[in-house]
């Protein structure tokens, strides 16, 4: 499917551009299919993938959106450990919900593997730019790279969340997280990146630019097995909702003697509460050679700390 538009003269109440609809315990996989210069308006919802295999999808181009809908769905939240998909190319593609905010979710990532969302821009949604969610089977090896994230209105810029366990998780390539919340009306939480998923196994924040969320920037709750990565990240003006133990660059919370996270190279140029704070159980933390324009506050004192 290629070099084609997408409009309506009526407003949409609902239906996709293409729905690939099966149960999640069926097997009727979309495989081996290419979507490409593909420009959307005036409609509800994009593209469903509930089952896919080796899918790309490139140069989309979607504003205009009606009904806070998605604008791009990968799999389905399964009852059990079965697998939604895997191999979906996300490249070059711009999805932006418009002054109305009328794009619900932008990408919809639900118990399947490797997504690769590249080069790409999410903004200006009502309910969050990218989402993933943890079923019965889990979202596992998914990559951000190079992709902007910009303005959300009652959303976090990228929430990974559920049930079940999200593991192998790389963010980075120089991605934008940026203004979740900052908006007329928006809610005062919200992250740039928040992780609050049951169990969250190996996690990788890399060369990111994380600005401008009304919560903390980086807001992680782990109670899994393995220590999330983050370094060679950049903050700066995190935090101005002001609500406790969430304007800060980065909130940590794990519980004590669980796996938390490595911190390393990360530069916060000032932030309404501190550049990072943790909670008083986690103590699995260690610090490496950070900068921290506005100190921290440790709720307990982390496994290591260098001292920068």
């Amino acid at each position: 499917m290629q070099d084609l538009t997408f409009t309506s003269s009526v407003t949409r109440t609902g239906g996709w551009i293409l729905h690939g609809n099966v149960a999640y315990n069926a097997t009727g996989l979309l495989g081996q299919s290419y979507i490409k210069n593909i420009q959307i308006y005036n409609q509800m919802n994009g593209f469903c993938f509930a089952q896919f295999q080796q899918v790309w999808v490139q140069d989309v181009w979607g504003t205009s959106w009606v009904g806070s809908g998605t604008g791009i769905q990968a799999g389905q939240v399964a009852a059990s450990a079965i697998n939604q998909g895997n191999e979906l190319y996300i490249v070059g593609c711009q999805l932006y919900g418009g002054a109305g905010y009328a794009l619900g979710i932008g990408i919809l990532i639900e118990d399947c593997d490797a997504v690769y969302v590249r080069h790409s821009g999410i903004g200006m949604t009502a309910n969050g730019n990218i989402k993933m969610v943890a079923g019965g089977y889990g979202v596992h090896n998914h990559f951000v790279m190079g992709t902007i994230s910009d303005i959300t209105k009652s959303g976090h810029g990228l929430y990974i969340t559920g049930t079940g366990t999200a593991a192998e998780i790389f963010l980075g390539g120089n991605s934008w997280f940026c203004s979740a919340g900052q908006v007329s009306g928006g809610m005062t939480t919200l992250n740039g990146i928040r992780v609050d998923v049951s169990n969250l196994g190996q996690m990788r924040i890399t060369d990111s630019h994380i600005y401008n969320n009304k919560g903390a920037g980086l807001y992680i709750t782990n109670s899994g097995a393995a220590p999330v990565a983050i370094s060679a990240n950049t903050f700066q003006a995190n935090g101005s909702g002001g609500n406790a133990n969430n304007n800060s660059a980065i909130y940590i919370n794990s519980g004590s003697g669980s796996q938390s996270a490595l911190l390393d190279g990360n530069y916060d140029a000032g932030s309404t509460g501190v550049s990072l704070q943790t909670s008083a159980t986690a103590n699995q933390v260690y610090v490496g050679a950070n900068y921290w324009a506005s100190g921290h506050s440790y709720g307990v004192a982390p496994a290591k700390d260098l001292g920068w």
